[in-house]
This record gives structure tokens, C-alpha cells and sequence, in this order.
């Protein structure tokens, strides 16, 4: 039997993670994409189209920026062959923090 990879899946924009982040408290975590991380942000060969493509860089390199100066952690959790849930959990800092 071929196994197909399951279909990748943005679960949040830019604009919903603006509003998550000013409204979110310590603890709070965000699925902010399920699929492959990688292989969704590629260009080519990706499984999202161009306007999703660019709206999941947009979001992943922002929450990696926020983990990077300690104002959350990226997690991920395995469902499957190419199917994670990306996750972020805000950590103690006041979500105000992170959008500045």
C-alpha cells in the first residue's frame, strides 16, 4: 500500500497571530501549522500555494524570533510520516512584549 503524506495545513496568518499574541497568557499554546515545516516553506515542491507559502514563512519566522529572545518555545509534536503539529507556548513575559 503507498503511503500518502497528509495534506499540509497553515492555522493561522500574520493578522490572527497579532491578535493571539496581544491576547495570549503565559502557558497559552498556538498550533500554528501541521504538515512539514520544512518541505512546506519550500518554494518549489512545497505542499501550499504562493499567498499560504509566504503567509506560513511570515508567522514561523516571527514566532522563531520570539523563541530566540526567550519570549516563547517552539515545540512540535509527531502524528505521523510528514505529519507535525508546530507548536509555540508563550512563556512568562507579557504577550505586549512580543509584539514590539
Amino acid at each position: 500500500m503507498h503511503h500518502r503524506p497528509p495534506v499540509a495545513r497553515l492555522s493561522i496568518d500574520t493578522k490572527e497571530l497579532q491578535a493571539w499574541l496581544l491576547t495570549a497568557k503565559a502557558g497559552d499554546v498556538l498550533e500554528y501549522h501541521r504538515g512539514a515545516l520544512a518541505i512546506d516553506r519550500l518554494p518549489a515542491g512545497g505542499r501550499l500555494a504562493g499567498r499560504e507559502r509566504r503567509e506560513l514563512d511570515a508567522v514561523a519566522d516571527t514566532l522563531w524570533r520570539l523563541a530566540n529572545t526567550g519570549q516563547g518555545h517552539l515545540l512540535q509534536r509527531r502524528h505521523g510520516d510528514g505529519d507535525y503539529s508546530y507548536l509555540f507556548v508563550l512563556s512568562s513575559r507579557s504577550p505586549s512584549e512580543c509584539t514590539r
